[in-house]
């Protein structure tokens, strides 16, 4: 170029230089690199398996690998933070379960407000816990346990984890009896308390005694949830059982930081609901986590959501619980 080169043609064939990277930039389909889910517990838990079984399948249909970051602690607050923070292009998603919606009602140091502070994607499962009776305890069915512990006030040891204490607390208060609750630090060990007949009764989720319920070795009280479920039919629901009550069930799924462009809601939603319709993915979800898939649009997320969060506000209402 000539060293008398008009400036303003120079500026000129930056300004086009700069607009024609942009726009190549923009061109570029999403997504062109792999999209990181922020888990805000620890690993080999239910967001964990949710993320992996959803990566195993998504890769092949938008080509990028799901990589799968956990960061608990802070009671989810710094996995939380993480993932609001980050920008909303789409490649930094979140791990959501509906439990963190709790977070606030408990905990004053919780400042995110999960069902407003990110833009939702997709619910992917349902998990409803169970309440489950050593054979050997003075009652056959719930009505039977109920009916006992109004009794006996206090005469039931009722053994659950720490995760779900304050969905245990709800719960007895809606059935309106008094019990030992017995807090254990996992449910993993919430089985052989129950077979040990030191824990008459057990709120737990479904895979640790899942192989219990078939040998009969373990009685199923009631799947806490409105309606049966598929994956345990023979086990009565509560709502069939006792018509007040409207019980808890943890649902999972994908969100993201606020800002997230629609189209890129849209393909993520699109393309997961394709996934969830996968025979192995539903037979997957099921034996690991006892899980149904859900799948639905991102509005559908939010309203789930949203009515969680109203349970839990009643529910710690009820039982004068204040945040600490």
């Amino acid at each position: 170029m000539s060293r008398h080169a008009n400036p303003f043609v120079i500026a000129f064939l930056v300004l086009a230089l700069v607009l024609a990277i942009g726009t190549s930039r923009a061109a570029e389909p999403y997504p062109n690199r792999p999209i990181r889910i922020i888990n805000p517990v620890p690993a080999g838990g239910t967001l964990d398996v949710l993320a992996r079984v959803l990566g195993d399948k998504l890769k092949d249909r938008i080509g990028q690998p799901l990589i799968i970051e956990s960061r608990p602690g802070a009671n989810g607050m710094i996995g939380l933070a993480a993932a609001q923070q980050a920008k909303p292009d789409g490649y930094t998603l979140l791990g959501n379960s509906t439990p963190m919606a709790s977070g606030r009602l408990l905990h004053k140091s919780f400042t995110i407000d999960v069902a407003n502070d990110f833009d939702h994607i997709v619910e992917v499962i349902a998990a409803s816990q169970y309440l489950a009776s050593n054979p050997g305890a003075p009652f056959k069915t719930l009505q039977e346990m109920v009916a006992y512990a109004k009794a006996n006030p206090g005469k039931i040891n009722f053994g659950t984890s720490v995760s779900i204490q304050l969905d245990s607390l709800m719960l007895l208060k809606s059935l309106g009896i008094e019990v030992n609750l017995v807090p254990y630090s996992g449910s993993g060990v919430l089985p052989q308390a129950v077979l040990g007949d030191s824990t008459q009764v057990i709120h737990v989720s479904l895979p640790p005694i899942k192989g219990l319920l078939a040998e009969n070795r373990v009685r199923g009280l009631a799947v806490v949830s409105l309606q049966r479920s598929g994956i345990t039919p023979n086990v009565p629901a509560i709502g069939e059982l006792f018509a007040d009550q409207d019980p808890l069930v943890v649902h999972s799924g994908i969100s993201g930081p606020k800002g997230l462009p629609r189209e890129i809601i849209q393909k993520l939603n699109a393309e997961i609901n394709a996934v969830l319709k996968m025979p192995e993915v539903i037979a997957r979800y099921a034996d690991v986590l006892g899980a149904e898939v859900r799948g639905g649009t991102p509005e559908e997320w939010r309203v789930v959501q949203d009515k969680t969060y109203m349970q839990f506000t009643r529910g710690t209402q009820a039982l004068k619980i204040q945040p600490q």
